[in-house]
């Protein structure tokens, strides 16, 4: 049996996920006249297909990473890391509670770090304000990470629509992805998640350091600086400069 990841989803929210599903499933099941089991048994499949040994990626930008490499440490935003996403500590707490069940009084290494899986959409309007550089992380990350198939705090209206509940990366189910998309229409991952959104979000505990990294993409042209440059090689991370982001 595996070790979670992190925190158990309170039974609360989950229950609140099955229920905004049910309606969904049973139209989806219609569409593909399937019954409803089969359905289900197909969907996950699908699910499982859509994540199954994609790597997992961090969003930064320069600034971040160079903090990131000179630390070799990532820190969160609880931590006094930067964020290119909401600042607003208490929402973030409220959400945290309700949905992933990290409890509101929790240290901010206890937090997530948040990530996000391949196969997202990464030319999204809602990934590129976080920046052109990717962090690959090394696959035994998986064994720390949880999945959405959309935004945490965005795709549930900070915590009060419950479209998703997050799953173990390595067992997902239904229940992480979006409520109003069918997994069987996906040719890829991000055909499958919020579209308002364009990526399945990961929530990564137990840290992030410079040895959880398999290798750094600087795409659209980024380049490291000197520095960055030398505490990489210093580090011994790969890095790849891109045109464009990696499939």
């Amino acid at each position: 049996m595996n070790a979670p990841p992190g925190p158990a989803c309170p039974p609360s929210w989950r229950a609140e996920v099955e229920q905004v599903r049910g309606g969904s499933e049973d139209d989806f099941a219609r569409t593909h006249d399937l019954s409803l089991d089969e359905y289900r048994r197909q969907a996950r499949q699908r699910i499982i297909e859509l994540v199954d040994r994609k790597q997992l990626r961090i969003r930064m930008l320069e600034g971040q990473l160079a903090t990131f490499i000179a630390e070799r440490r990532f820190k969160n935003y609880f931590e006094g890391g930067e964020t290119t996403g909401v600042k607003d500590k208490g929402l973030r707490r409220k959400v945290e509670s309700r949905t992933l069940g990290v409890s509101e009084s929790a240290q901010g290494e206890d937090r997530p770090i948040y990530g996000y899986l391949q196969g997202s959409l990464e030319n999204h309007h809602e990934l590129k304000p976080h920046g052109s550089i990717i962090v690959v992380l090394k696959p035994e990350v998986t064994e720390r990470a949880t999945i959405v198939f959309g935004d945490t705090i965005g795709s549930t209206n900070d915590a009060e629509l419950a479209v998703f509940a997050p799953d173990d990366l390595r067992q997902p189910t239904l229940l992480c992805s979006y409520a109003y998309r069918d997994p069987l229409l996906a040719a890829v991952l991000g055909d499958a998640v919020d579209p308002v959104f364009g990526f399945a979000e990961l929530q990564i505990y137990g840290g992030i350091s410079d040895h959880d990294i398999a290798y750094i993409f600087f795409c659209k042209g980024e380049e490291p600086d000197e520095t960055t440059m030398t505490h990489l090689e210093q580090a011994e991370i790969r890095y790849r400069l891109q045109s464009d982001y990696p499939a």
